[in-house]
């Protein structure tokens, strides 16, 4: 029989592992579509505001789809972020992050 003490500690364990898989993501993730609400990040000429854009989930650099995932960094404008190469894209523009611009998400 396990402890009380033990079962308490598995149990907010399994809590904390459920609600951080829930609030990982507000990507609302439709077949091969991601939708992100952020600000700009990446150089641009758009006004700083918060932006609703609909993304392909497909990587252009390392090329999976269904790999982009919301903000897993949490930076203050919001970004998408593949889980298999770790390539990060601003989540208004689809802009690559990086000093020299790589690729660019595909609208959906």
């Amino acid at each position: 029989m396990t402890p009380q003490p033990l079962k308490l500690i598995i149990l907010l364990g399994l809590l904390v592992m459920f609600v951080g898989i829930i609030t990982v993501s507000y990507a609302e993730i439709q077949a091969n579509e991601i939708t992100v609400t952020g600000y700009p990040s990446a150089i641009n000429q758009l006004q700083y505001k918060q932006y609703t854009t609909t993304w392909e989930n497909h990587c252009p650099l390392c090329g999976h789809n269904n790999t982009l995932i919301e903000n897993p960094k949490r930076v203050y404008e919001n970004e998408l972020t593949c889980n298999h190469c770790d390539a990060d894209f601003c989540a208004v523009t689809g802009k690559d992050k990086s000093y020299n611009v790589r690729a660019v998400l595909n609208k959906a």
